[in-house]
């Protein structure tokens, strides 16, 4: 009766410390922001460039009908000769540009292979020079005001390890319990340093 209503985040795993136990993370949301959906089990794109353009129209001109951020995921319907026909959460049908997306199945390799490697840090480096901003997981638009806008530093690492297909808890400390430790010797590009205060959970990652 309140507007609100408990929502499971499905692709947001979360680490219970009481317990143990990895689970997904819950949160109260306002109803009116959430429309009820069955699964889409189209195979699945994400966005990896900082801003990607859905047009109304295949010739990929005219019309913009939303505009999505990096790590966004949606649904692919069609590959086309100029672009990609993709549906939203919302049901919404529109083109992208298929170089402001990849296919998620395409991204998802070995941990240990070169090329997602150098997509990790590819894709991190899209962000330099941004601000920013604590809370945050998305691009940056100095005309989006009223919602937190571009990344503090567990959201960067979120969101591109998300863009090349994996999973990764939202914060640091739930990044640190899910990581394989390595030794400083063994470090390769995409390797994560978690910083902590004594007695304190871990904090900051980079």
């Amino acid at each position: 009766n309140s507007g609100w209503c408990r929502a499971m985040l499905l692709e947001q795993p979360n680490f219970n410390r009481k317990t143990g136990v990895w689970g997904l993370c819950d949160a109260w949301m306002l109803e009116s922001d959430l429309q009820v959906r069955g699964y889409d089990k189209a195979p699945r794109c994400v966005v990896t460039e900082l801003w990607a353009n859905v047009f109304k129209a295949s010739d990929l001109a005219g019309v913009v009908v939303r505009r999505l951020s990096f790590g966004t995921l949606v649904s692919l319907v069609e590959q086309q000769e100029k672009g990609i026909r993709i549906r939203l959460l919302d049901g919404t049908v529109g083109y992208v540009r298929k170089s402001d997306v990849a296919m998620l199945s395409d991204q998802a390799k070995s941990p240990n292979n070169t090329a997602m490697r150098q997509r990790l840090v590819d894709y991190t480096r899209k962000f330099l020079g941004l601000p920013y901003c604590w809370g945050g997981r998305s691009a940056y638009d100095k005309d989006i005001r009223d919602l937190p806008a571009s990344v503090d530093c567990s959201g960067l690492v979120s969101l591109v390890y998300r863009a090349c297909g994996f999973n990764v808890p939202r914060n640091a400390h739930p990044q640190f319990v899910k990581a394989t430790p390595v030794e400083p010797k063994d470090m390769q590009p995409g390797d994560l340093i978690f910083f902590k205060r004594e007695k304190h959970n871990f904090e900051r990652v980079n």
